[in-house]
């Protein structure tokens, strides 16, 4: 008799061969996306990786505080325009990456506000209390997903988070956990090594990065479809 694999096992490999199907036969969407987004977020931050120092200077961004910014709002349209053609790709739709590039700067500010409330409100949660802080970045995981696919309101954003998170909470955990250690911490620890080309780090993170944007946004629908209509 086969044993039974669980559900939260099943839903994360599946979810993981979805997103990275997505990404393999969509690669003239994600690849520009990246290179717009990504290479240039990836090239500062590596300034400021010592080991690799070196090979890639950058005098204009001497400012930590100028570069933070601006990897700041590069993730926040990297993660507009993931989401977008996630979207158009699941509706069937034909998506080209100039139309996907206007339409998430046609949306940053909505976006951005919504980013501008939930990190404010997790840095008053962290100062206050470090515990409430990692809940409520767990419940809120999906806030700024729900404003680009919905075009809702900030604080409906936030709420409908809460509701998908709160129920299946330990679980939502585990799932992100291992979606991170492949996406994030992977590539932070070779770059970390020194030891590889960075030209392999660089092209690693573009793309991991808008794999895992269409992993969540996935993950969003599942659970969106999974909960019962009145707690939606």
């Amino acid at each position: 008799m086969k044993k039974k694999v669980p559900p939260l096992f099943s839903d994360f490999f599946v979810l993981c061969r979805r997103s990275v199907g997505i990404f393999i036969h969509h690669p003239g969407i994600f690849l520009p996306l990246a290179l717009v987004f990504y290479l240039p977020l990836i090239l500062i931050t590596l300034h400021y990786n010592l080991p690799l120092r070196a090979a890639y200077t950058f005098p204009l961004f001497q400012s930590k505080l100028l570069a933070g910014i601006i990897i700041t709002f590069l993730n926040l349209l990297g993660l507009i325009a993931c989401t977008l053609a996630v979207e158009h790709i699941l509706q069937k739709k034909s998506p080209h990456t100039d139309s996907i590039l206007l339409e998430s700067f046609s949306r940053w500010k909505g976006a951005t506000s919504t980013f501008l409330l939930l990190y404010g409100l997790l840095c008053v949660l962290f100062l206050l209390l470090i515990i409430p802080g990692i809940i409520y970045s767990i419940y809120w995981i999906f806030s700024l997903y729900i404003v680009v696919l919905t075009g809702t309101t900030k604080n409906e954003a936030l709420k409908t988070s809460k509701k998908l998170t709160q129920k299946k909470f330990w679980e939502v955990i585990f799932t992100l956990f291992g979606l991170f250690l492949f996406t994030r911490l992977i590539p932070l620890l070779i770059a970390a090594t020194g030891t590889v080309q960075v030209s392999l780090v660089i092209a690693a993170l573009m793309v991991t990065r808008p794999i895992e944007h269409i992993f969540i946004v996935l993950y969003y629908q599942l659970l969106e479809e999974s909960a019962p209509r009145g707690s939606r």
